[in-house]
């Protein structure tokens, strides 16, 4: 039997409204929700179980320390202490039917109800979702341009992703890959369609702004999305000397295509491969004198979505993107222009 507490309650004080687990195993271990009425937010931890009865806690949380905690930027005893000011409710249910309310302050709880120090969100506990939410810290500087900025760069590389995806046949919207790409405005026009194009069920969308300062910024992704996205930028790391192999010479002007090198197809697919591209959604089939500008399209667009994923990571210095931890290897990389395509042979 689980031990009565101090402080019984006859309800809670409000109803709450389920919005998602966040880990579990063998059922719920930490949940999400938030107020039936009201924007305040709480989280639920798994504390004991007794007979047929499971006791859990309830605090206030808010949005940007759900965030934190999903990002690793902050532990679950930090989660279920700090927004909630040290205080919470024990509840005891059985099955769907609450037995049970304790107002209750934190330290008083017993032993193993509140977890260790030490304890980060473990990945591996989270279930899948329907719609994966992508969250960026956002600093006190914020304007209503870098959420735009942020959604924008968002629906680039979730697009670029989409169509390119491999183990499919999409390709890109028609009549992108046959432009004459002279300078940035021809990738602009292709993130363009890209975003234009993007099905509904594959769209993020702008989902939450908590504008405190700091606050958070939330674009809400579709599954499938997210996970091809997450693969993308999980090769970053790993793709700067693949990056800079295309770079070589997808700087190149149309007019100069000739001087693509023998080793472009290679290094287009090295490059591809890190970041789960399919090479043949962005290489048109070409033939004698055309193969080179073919090749050079390729490399001018694998090598802006390489900085756009970069973008992604790091959006501008007020914003920082808390889906993924990624060490940047080239400390500029994030200065060039989303659409710069490189449109310079000099050194050539």
């Amino acid at each position: 039997m689980l031990p009565d507490l101090n402080n019984r309650r006859a309800r809670l004080p409000r109803e709450v409204v389920f919005v998602r687990e966040l880990e579990s195993f063998e059922g719920p271990i930490l949940s999400e929700y938030r107020a039936a009425r009201g924007s305040a937010q709480y989280v639920e931890k798994w504390c004991a179980r007794a007979d047929d009865v499971t006791r859990t806690l309830l605090v206030r949380a808010d949005q940007r320390a759900i965030v934190e905690y999903l990002g690793k930027r902050r532990t679950m005893l930090s989660l279920l202490t700090e927004p909630s000011d040290g205080m919470g409710y024990v509840i005891d249910r059985r099955q769907t039917e609450t037995v049970a309310v304790y107002g209750v302050y934190l330290d008083d709880l017993p032993a193993g109800y509140l977890p260790k120090p030490t304890v980060y969100h473990d990945e591996d506990l989270r279930p899948e979702w329907d719609i994966v939410p992508q969250s960026y810290l956002i600093d006190e500087n914020w304007d209503a341009k870098l959420f735009s900025d942020i959604e924008r760069i968002n629906l680039n590389v979730s697009g670029f992703a989409y169509f390119t995806q491999p183990d499919t046949s999409r390709t890109l919207p028609s009549g992108l890959l046959r432009m004459h790409y002279d300078g940035g405005f021809p990738i602009m026009h292709v993130y363009n369609g890209i975003r234009a194009n993007l099905p509904e069920a594959a769209r993020p969308k702008s989902a939450a702004v908590s504008a405190a300062s700091p606050g958070v910024f939330t674009i809400e992704t579709p599954s499938s999305t997210a996970d091809m996205v997450r693969r993308a930028l999980g090769g970053l790391p790993k793709s700067k000397s693949a990056f800079d192999a295309v770079h070589a010479w997808s700087r190149l002007r149309p007019d100069a295509a000739q001087k693509v090198p023998a080793v472009a197809r290679e290094s287009l697919h090295r490059l591809c491969s890190l970041l789960n591209v399919r090479l043949d959604a962005i290489l048109q089939p070409a033939s004698g004198d055309h193969e080179d500008e073919a090749m050079l399209v390729a490399g001018k667009l694998i090598a802006s979505y390489y900085r756009m994923l970069w973008r992604v990571v790091e959006p501008s210095n007020r914003a920082e993107f808390v889906g993924a931890k990624i060490e940047k290897e080239d400390p500029d990389v994030s200065s060039y222009d989303d659409y710069d395509d490189f449109g310079d042979d000099d050194e050539f």
